[in-house]
């Protein structure tokens, strides 16, 4: 069974130029006449921002230190101008004309969406580098990060389920979530839910994800000398300052 190719190259809003060739088989179900569509998201898009910020997390870094990310929209489009589903899947290649030359620490993070939740949930996808070229495979078509950073790690919450596992872990710094996902930053605010309002709280993210973001703080568990059990729990606010949480309706401030 042989193979077909379309192909297509896109100038970014920068002046980037990008050749995007995808590669696929008969049974990927992608009908004669088939073509190619790339766009780009920039900072002018809503969803930008939360682009950079998801693909940060997923490469262990934070969107400020990205030395290179570009979000692309990739799409194949039949004759009647539809999105085609593929059926199999398909190797894709991009050329970035921009860089000189790339090396493994490329990453590819691949937006895949949900059509039963209308959820975007990012995957790392596995890819090879070769001179200006990085090439993967995929089995859908959506939103891709192409981002320069360090080694890919797959982040994830997990639950401390005794006082041994804390005390191992919290000497590095934890992050705090619940259950949905949303997790603690390091700043409080007013309490508006359910119209209560005058109450202070730790700020929790609007947003909930499988890992935290770069807007998450760790908060670090000091053992209260004389017991095995009990903690004093602190975060470091924007200017570095460590700050204790408090029990009752004050902001969190420098007292225990």
């Amino acid at each position: 069974m042989g193979t077909e190719t379309i192909e297509t190259t896109y100038l970014t809003a920068d002046g980037s130029t990008y050749e995007v060739t995808v590669t696929y088989g008969e049974e990927a179900g992608i009908s004669e006449g088939a073509q190619l569509l790339v766009t780009e998201f920039t900072e002018e898009d809503a969803e930008y921002d939360d682009y950079v910020e998801q693909t940060a997390a997923m490469i262990d870094s934070e969107a400020a230190s990205l030395s290179y990310i570009k979000v692309l929209d990739i799409s194949i489009l039949d004759t009647d101008g539809e999105k085609v589903t593929l059926k199999a899947p398909v190797d894709v290649q991009i050329r970035l004309l921009d860089k000189d030359s790339i090396n493994d620490d490329i990453q590819i993070v691949h937006f895949a969406e949900d059509a039963d939740t209308d959820t975007i949930d990012p995957e790392l996808l596995e890819n090879t580098a070769d001179g200006d070229t990085v090439t993967f495979q995929t089995d859908s078509f959506s939103a891709y990060a192409i981002v320069q950073g360090p080694a890919a790690i797959q982040p994830g919450w997990e639950r401390i389920s005794s006082l041994t596992m804390l005390n191992t872990m919290a000497s590095e710094g934890l992050y705090i979530g619940t259950t949905g996902g949303a997790y603690l930053r390091n700043n409080t605010a007013n309490i508006l839910n359910n119209n209560l309002t005058g109450l202070y709280g730790i700020q929790i993210s609007s947003v909930t994800r499988n890992y935290p973001t770069d807007d998450a703080a760790k908060y670090y568990f000091e053992p209260v000398e004389g017991t095995t059990n009990q903690f004093y729990i602190y975060c470091y606010n924007s200017e570095n300052n460590k700050v204790y949480a408090t029990y009752n309706s004050d902001p969190i401030g420098n007292n225990r």
